[in-house]
């Protein structure tokens, strides 16, 4: 009987690809980052990092973290430090966010990463906790 109520591996999957399409979309949409690779000729761009395994509750809700890699290229070593500074800021102290997200923490604060030609590129990494309803 418990075999007949539970979700699938398939549906569960389906479901938690959704929701962190849906988060890293907004996050893209807020602050300004592509979603993917950093554009070669500088920019912002947001990834999703290897994250922490997620919690599920007796009551069949879940909490999960993702872990958001944010990269900035810019040919002003200032400007990629000062864009990835201006995120976390804004990010971490906003107490007011969709789909679920009830936490953003900085994990790696904005650091060197390579400079590629006339561009440096720098990194940070936020930790984004968000609560799900339907679990997983």
């Amino acid at each position: 009987m418990a075999a007949e109520n539970a979700k699938s591996i398939f549906t569960v999957c389906k479901e938690v690809i959704a929701i962190r399409t849906t988060i890293l979309s907004y996050i893209s949409k807020t602050t300004g980052a592509v979603i993917g690779q950093l554009p070669e000729s500088g920019g912002l761009a947001v990834q999703v990092a290897p994250s922490p395994a997620g919690e599920q509750y007796f009551d069949g809700t879940s909490s999960d973290t993702m872990s958001l890699l944010f990269l900035c290229k810019s040919m002003q070593q200032r400007d990629a430090l000062g864009t990835l500074d201006e995120i976390c800021t804004a990010l971490t102290r906003n107490k007011r966010h969709e789909h679920g997200i009830y936490s953003l923490t900085v994990a790696t604060a904005p650091n060197y990463v390579a400079k590629e030609g006339n561009f440096w590129i720098y990194s940070c990494i936020i930790n984004l906790k968000y609560y799900n309803k339907e679990g997983f």
